[in-house]
């Protein structure tokens, strides 16, 4: 799946390029880390991507809103929770 998501590169003959909104909307639905660059990471559920914001839903319910052209790298996430120390 992440070669999907992988932009056109010089050369490619298939003539798609894609921007970072176009990319973000692929993972709608999903839940990502999204990082705006050093100590700046959002974790959320992608809600929506409008006009250059990218909407997002936290676990708590609570909304994010990012503007897409501050996203450094969006990473998807997986729903598996690892809390180290504790059995469950």
């Amino acid at each position: 799946m992440i070669e999907s998501l992988q932009p056109a590169r010089a050369g490619n003959t298939t003539g798609k390029s894609h921007t970072m909104e176009e990319l973000i909307k692929r993972l709608s639905g999903k839940k990502v880390d999204v990082s705006c660059g050093p100590g700046a990471t959002i974790r959320g559920e992608v809600v929506e991507v409008r006009d250059g914001v990218l909407y997002l839903r936290d676990e708590d319910e609570k909304s994010a809103y990012v503007a897409i052209d501050k996203i450094a790298s969006v990473y998807e996430c997986s729903d598996s929770l690892s809390r180290p120390g504790f059995i469950g």
